[in-house]
């Protein structure tokens, strides 16, 4: 077996969903493999990887990193499930989906118990300014009709002392 010795000019290229393919940072290059570094931007799940020589060009195809790859199957029939029976798939990365999938429930989770929060704060506080503002317009209302009281009361005694004065001479 020869001895490993770095490669020059190899790089490795990764693409995740339809994005396109992207150099990577590589971590080491051998002439029987090479390693990069995955971007923390990636989700997790699925990505393709891909080789790109010193010439330039790249492989055409990715191969599947993180993609669920089947071994075999085993059903309650042994190499078959029967109709309301159970069939269990084993293999590498079956289970990743799952992972990212409850991730992003947990994510519409928060957002939705978030926004549902604001909105009730929101509410309350709307409330409470319509209460607010009641209590003053009913406060300045009562205060309005005892000055008229007074004023009543005020006008009417003045019309008696008046009334009392003239027929008094």
């Amino acid at each position: 077996m020869p001895p490993r010795k770095p490669t020059s000019g190899l790089t490795l290229q990764l693409k995740q969903g339809s994005g396109a393919w992207a150099d990577a940072k590589t971590l080491g290059v051998t002439a029987y493999g090479a390693s990069c570094k995955v971007p923390a931007s990636f989700l997790p799940g699925g990505f393709q990887v891909r080789v790109k020589g010193a010439a330039g060009a790249a492989a055409a195809a990715g191969y599947a990193v993180n993609s669920p790859r089947p071994w075999f199957v085993y059903g309650d029939g042994g190499s078959f499930a029967t109709p309301g029976g159970r069939v269990r798939v084993v293999g590498d990365a079956i289970a990743l989906q799952v992972r990212a999938f409850r991730w992003c429930l947990l994510v519409v989770v928060v957002v939705v118990v978030v926004v549902v929060l604001v909105v009730v704060v929101v509410v309350v506080v709307v409330v409470v300014v319509v209460v607010v503002v009641v209590v003053v317009v009913v406060v300045v209302v009562v205060v309005v009709m005892v000055v008229m009281v007074v004023v009543v009361v005020v006008v009417v005694v003045v019309l008696l002392v008046l009334l009392v004065l003239v027929l008094l001479p």
